[in-house]
């Protein structure tokens, strides 16, 4: 399940426009309707306000974890878990950073690795 599927899903559910969200984000609503088909990745700042609107927990807003989503309720989160696991809640834009530049770097190595495999996948079929 995509980033962009999963804010479409938290906004019909909140039942906001996509030109209401554009407007909270200061993007046109083409661009927003662009972060939601995953046509582009929405930058640190945008995931914080997107995940602040929609009073989602924002470690699973980029976790894409629709089974395990906490709605904020007078500035409390409301844990509503559809699975077992733990939750967790991330208030901070610091630490959400930190997390997002830790998933980057998984995926850089991981990249990385497909790239070294697919090398040598090329050099034993030329032989």
């Amino acid at each position: 399940m995509t980033i962009g599927y999963k804010i479409r899903k938290l906004r019909e559910n909140k039942n906001y426009t996509q030109q209401y969200m554009a407007y909270q984000l200061g993007i046109t609503q083409r661009a927003y309707g662009m972060i939601e088909s995953d046509d582009i990745k929405p930058t640190n700042d945008k995931l914080y306000k997107i995940a602040e609107l929609m009073e989602v927990d924002l470690f699973q807003l980029v976790n894409l974890d629709l089974d395990r989503v906490s709605f904020k309720e007078n500035g409390q989160y409301n844990n509503v878990v559809s699975n077992s696991g733990d939750n967790f809640n991330i208030n901070s834009q610091d630490t959400f950073d930190q997390l997002l530049k830790a998933k980057d770097e998984i995926i850089k190595l991981k990249d990385d690795k497909i790239a070294m495999l697919e090398e040598k996948i090329k050099k034993g079929m030329a032989r």
